[in-house]
């Protein structure tokens, strides 16, 4: 059985056509982080909305440049925080709290039978507003161990941390080390909502960390990063939402203005409202439908290029929150063609994955063949005539199994040649021009 994937190849095409999709996953990705936390009704744990976006290009400045433009509005408000504001911020929050505890004491007393959910809700809303906004965080092109500090210093709250790659590059060397294992377990905790544990006797729990990582990375780093053998590179490869920019148009002109969307979001955030989504009975059916699919595909897939399956439900609530933020301004509502367009971008995103995963992995078996040959046949080329049983020698953990197709390849291509007796020199015609090379 495939991928679950019902994305049509015309809606494939027309979605391609667009040519927004990769600046679309940088919008929506920042806009994740901005959000922070949701609450769907029926749920009792918020859902951090939050997505670790890897972009797969040649053109890595080109989509810099483009998330650069998008979230502007939020360097602009960190740059602009000052004393000023922040009492500004406070008192609008205290009036802000005083009329939401003024509509819940009417409520109380004008309603004689209240309706649990919106209790709940008024509670939610208070101690947000109590608590006081936890503003997102940008975090540039951090080398490995600085995301702990960063975290540490942001005293619970959320981190937008983004990675050009040559930093990236720098965190996959790194993952072997103390400093890259702390930040890749920090990106992974935030997906699956854990808490991270202490790091050493002197330090504090950390809590359930809220940092998320935009990562525009070349091919091959990206291939690195999906094909790490690595526990800890495997498990943040699966929270990873990977679009690939190769095969498509880098230069085409957004459909959204993403900059406004981040504004919004922002003020949508400081408001301290709408921290509750619902989603209508059409689209918790559809969900359910997707979700089934993906059981289904993870009873009859196995091996490590489908790790990420089991996260894809995870993703589709978090997508489902954002594209309604992005296109109505709340995310309160989850209407069924919202959920339809979260289920369509990823089945699209995963099916072009599986696609590179595979591609992918037959150039290395290929490049991994191509090695052994040239390493048996230097060996030919220095012991010659030499048997199978003597090469097994020379090459610890190579089996008859491998060798023999290796040495049947060499043969038909005349590179070398089998003797009476089982053993394997070069042709003449190898020596003279060996010879020749060596004069």
């Amino acid at each position: 059985m495939a991928l679950p994937v019902q994305w049509s190849p015309n809606n494939q095409e027309e979605f391609r056509r667009s040519g927004d999709f990769w600046r679309s996953a940088l919008g929506l990705a920042a806009t994740g982080a901005i959000i922070d936390r949701v609450l769907y009704v029926g749920d009792t744990n918020p859902l951090q909305t939050g997505i670790h976006l890897v972009v797969c290009t040649h053109n890595d400045a080109k989509v810099l440049s483009a998330l650069d433009e998008i979230i502007r509005p939020l360097r602009t408000e960190q740059w602009v925080q000052s004393s000023a504001t922040v009492e500004i911020d406070q008192e609008i929050r205290r009036k802000l709290l005083e009329q939401i505890k003024a509509d819940y004491i009417l409520y109380r007393q004008s309603d004689l039978l209240p309706d649990p959910q919106y209790l709940a809700d008024f509670t939610r809303q208070i101690a947000k507003l109590e608590q006081g906004v936890q503003r997102l965080k940008l975090l540039e092109n951090p080398m490995p161990g600085r995301l702990l500090l960063a975290v540490q210093e942001s005293a619970g709250g959320s981190l937008l941390v983004i990675y050009d790659d040559v930093t990236f590059c720098c965190l996959l060397e790194a993952a072997q080390t103390d400093r890259g294992r702390v930040d890749l377990e920090l990106l992974i905790k935030s997906w699956h909502q854990q808490p991270l544990a202490k790091i050493n006797w002197r330090s504090q729990a950390l809590g359930i960390p809220r940092v998320w990582a935009i990562i525009v990375a070349r091919p091959e780093t990206t291939e690195r990063l999906l094909l790490g053998h690595e526990p800890l590179l495997a498990g943040f490869a699966s929270c990873c939402w990977l679009v690939d920019t190769t095969q498509a148009s880098i230069y085409a002109v957004p459909s959204l203005d993403w900059p406004h969307v981040i504004s919004k979001a922002l003020k949508w955030h400081d408001s301290g409202a709408g921290v509750s989504a619902r989603m209508e009975k059409e689209g918790a059916e559809l969900f359910t439908r997707f979700d089934e699919r993906v059981d289904s595909a993870l009873l009859h897939e196995a091996g490590a290029d489908f790790g990420f399956l089991a996260q894809l439900p995870r993703f589709v609530s978090k997508m489902s929150v954002i594209l309604a933020l992005a296109k109505s301004g709340s995310a309160g509502q989850i209407t069924k063609d919202t959920v339809q367009a979260a289920v369509s971008v990823t089945e699209l995103s995963s099916a072009r994955r599986h696609a590179l995963l595979q591609t992918w992995r037959a150039e290395l078996a290929e490049r991994i063949v191509r090695q052994r040959c040239e390493a048996v046949l230097a060996r030919i080329v220095a012991l010659g005539p030499i048997s199978a049983r003597e090469l097994l020698r020379d090459f610890h953990g190579l089996r008859i199994e491998r060798l023999a197709p290796i040495l049947r390849d060499l043969i038909q291509s005349e590179q070398i040649l089998k003797l009476r007796g089982g053993r394997f020199d070069i042709p003449d015609k190898w020596v003279s021009r060996l010879r020749v090379e060596v004069l």
